[in-house]
C-alpha cells in the first residue's frame, strides 16, 4: 500500500486561492492522503464553506496569525502521514506531482526532504527549482525565472534548501530535528530547516518530474516590503550562526555581515530607506539576541549534528559570478546560470 502523506495548507484571507488549492488536489492521482487546512487568524472565517465543499478536508482555525512557521509547526501535531507535504494555499497541483515526490522518496532512505519544479503561475516561468548555498551567505537560485523545459531544470540534484511553498518531508526528520524556528514568524524558515536536516545526514533534493503551479508572495504582499526585508536578513543570520560549524562560520559571517552593511547604504542611496532601515534593524536583532542564538546552536550543534560540514556542505554549494550578487536584488531572471 502507498504511504500516507499528510497534507498541510496554511490560510490567511485567502479564500479563493485555498479553493482553487483544494480543487486541483481533488484531482491528483495518489489517493492515500489526509488534507489539513490551518486557518492561521484570518478575519473571514470559510471553514464551513470548506466542510460542505470538501468533505475529506480537515480544518483547524486559529483566532491570531502566528506565522508561517508557527502555523506549520501546530499544523503538524494533527499529521498522521509517513510524510508531510507543506503547500501552500496560493498552488495549483498537478496530477502526479505527488506520485513523482513520494517516489523519490522511497527510492532512498537518506533523503529526507524533495521538492517539485514551482513554476510561476502567471508568466509559465521557472520560480523555483535547485537553491544552493553560496560562500557569502546569500543563497543563489538556479533557474529563476527562465523557462522550466530547460533540459538544465529538469535533472534531479541534491540541494541546499526546498522551497516552503511545496516541500514533502519525512517525518521522521521532523520528529528527530523539529520543523521550523517559531522565532522567524516569516522567511528563511524552511532553508533553516533544511539545513538542520543536512546536519543530521538527511539529503533534501529536487525533482523535476513533479510540477506545482504557483502564484506566488500572496501572504507576503500584506506585509510591507521593509518588514519582509527584516525577516529575511535577521533570520538567515540567525539561521547561520546556529547552524554552521566554526569554520565555516568563522568564513561566512564576516563577507555576510559585511555585504549587510553594504546594503544598507544601497538601499539608502537608491531611495529606500525603510529598507536600509530594516537590515539595520535586522542586524541589531542578532547582536541583541546572540545570547539566545547561541542557545539554539548549542543545542543544534550537541544534539542534531551528525555529519561536519566538510562532508555535505561543498556537495550543496555553487560559486555564481559577481553579477549574479548584483541581479539577486535587480533581477535574476537577466542572470545566465
Amino acid at each position: 500500500m502507498a504511504p500516507k502523506v499528510s497534507i498541510i495548507i496554511l490560510n490567511y484571507n485567502g479564500r479563493k486561492h485555498t479553493i482553487d488549492c483544494l480543487r486541483s488536489l481533488e484531482k491528483v492521482g495518489y489517493k492515500n492522503t489526509e488534507i489539513i487546512l490551518y486557518d492561521n487568524g484570518s478575519s473571514e472565517d470559510i471553514s464551513e464553506e470548506i466542510k460542505r465543499k470538501f468533505k475529506k478536508v480537515r480544518v483547524i482555525r486559529r483566532t491570531t496569525n502566528i506565522g508561517f512557521s508557527g502555523g506549520n509547526t501546530d499544523a503538524y501535531r494533527y499529521s498522521h502521514g509517513k510524510y508531510v507535504l507543506l503547500l501552500n494555499n496560493d498552488t495549483t497541483v498537478t496530477k502526479d506531482f505527488l506520485t513523482a515526490l513520494v517516489n523519490r522518496m522511497e527510492k532512498d532512505p537518506q533523503i529526507g526532504i524533495v521538492q517539485p519544479k514551482i513554476v510561476f503561475q502567471r508568466t509559465k516561468k521557472l520560480q523555483s527549482g535547485c537553491v544552493f548555498f553560496t560562500s557569502t551567505g546569500f543563497l543563489y537560485y538556479l533557474g529563476f525565472g527562465k523557462d522550466p523545459g530547460n533540459k538544465t531544470y529538469n535533472i534531479p540534484m541534491q540541494v541546499h534548501s526546498a522551497n516552503g511553498a511545496c516541500m514533502l518531508i519525512r517525518r521522521e526528520v521532523i520528529e528527530k530535528i523539529g520543523l521550523f524556528d517559531k522565532d522567524f514568524f516569516l522567511y528563511f524558515e524552511e532553508t533553516d530547516f533544511c539545513h538542520r536536516a543536512l546536519l543530521a545526514g538527511y539529503t533534501v533534493w529536487y525533482e523535476p518530474k513533479a510540477t506545482i503551479y504557483h502564484i506566488g508572495s500572496v501572504d507576503n504582499s500584506r506585509y510591507k516590503y521593509s518588514l519582509l526585508v527584516y525577516y529575511s536578513f535577521r533570520n538567515r543570520l540567525v539561521s547561520y550562526i546556529k547552524n554552521l560549524g566554526l569554520a565555516s562560520l568563522f568564513v561566512v559571517l564576516p563577507v555576510h555581515t559585511l555585504l549587510c552593511i553594504g546594503l544598507i547604504f544601497a538601499y539608502l542611496f537608491s531611495g529606500k530607506p525603510e529598507s536600509s532601515l530594516a537590515v539595520c534593524k535586522a542586524l541589531m536583532y542578532n547582536i541583541q539576541n546572540i545570547r539566545h542564538t547561541l542557545q539554539k546552536r548549542a543545542y543544534v550543534q550537541k544534539h542534531l549534528r551528525r555529519l561536519a560540514d566538510g562532508e555535505f556542505l561543498l556537495r550543496v554549494t555553487r560559486f555564481p559570478r559577481i553579477e549574479y550578487y548584483l541581479r539577486l536584488f535587480t533581477g535574476l531572471e537577466r542572470y545566465i546560470d
